[in-house]
């Protein structure tokens, strides 16, 4: 059920309509930590107010507190797509000037890793309330390894970045159908240093996020 606002200043009434919509329409990129739960194999996304709104990705960063880390999650896309996964982070006002991550994909029939970017600069511009700009991650960072298992690093770089940023982006090929189950990216941190060189984030203190393709899905 949706609610319609009249537009007539006269008019403070709610009226209740139905509204539509079709599964195949929805094609989100939820960001980590984003507001969703898991009812089994089946994601739940939140829609808000009176609205068919959802809080995705790049809009919402998803990593609101220091310490947040992790990769969005894509919802209901197609065989033969590509699509623009985030890493979004979040250190308060630590410095970061390098890291090292490992992305491993859990499927490689179904999923492949075409290429890593840098930090989005525009992310900054359009939703200065969501992002800092991290521009010293801005450029393409080194990479190693296949389409499946990839390590990625930077730094140290000139220009550390602080506060809540976009850190890389993932361009991911979804090769076949994703099965009922899910599948996912993983994440493992390595390393996330400051200028000297000390840990951010050590095992087990920052909340990771894995990145999770599925087509099953309720707006709720």
């Amino acid at each position: 059920m949706i609610l319609a606002v009249p537009l007539a200043c006269h008019e403070p009434e709610l009226d209740p309509i139905d509204v539509d919509i079709d599964p195949a329409d929805v094609q989100v990129v939820m960001p980590p930590h984003g507001e969703f739960v898991m009812e089994g194999d089946t994601i739940v996304l939140t829609i808000h107010d009176t609205a068919p709104m959802i809080h995705s990705w790049p809009a919402y960063s998803g990593v609101p507190d220091p310490g947040d880390l992790g990769l969005g999650t894509a919802v209901n896309y197609n065989t033969g797509q590509r699509i623009t996964i985030p890493l979004n982070v979040n250190i308060g006002t630590k410095l970061l000037s390098g890291y090292t991550i490992t992305l491993t994909v859990e499927d490689p029939d179904v999923l492949k890793i075409a290429a890593v970017e840098g930090s989005n600069s525009r992310l900054n511009e359009y939703y200065p309330d969501q992002y800092d700009r991290a521009e010293g991650f801005e450029s393409i960072p080194d990479t190693d390894g296949g389409d499946t298992v990839i390590n990625v690093s930077t730094g140290p770089v000139g220009k550390p970045a602080t506060g809540r940023f976009n850190l890389l982006n993932l361009l991911v090929d979804l090769n076949s159908e994703v099965p009922e189950k899910g599948t996912h990216i993983y994440l493992d941190l390595i390393s996330f240093t400051d200028p000297d060189k000390g840990d951010l984030c050590p095992p087990d203190v920052c909340p990771i996020d894995n990145s999770l393709f599925t087509s099953r899905f309720i707006l709720r």
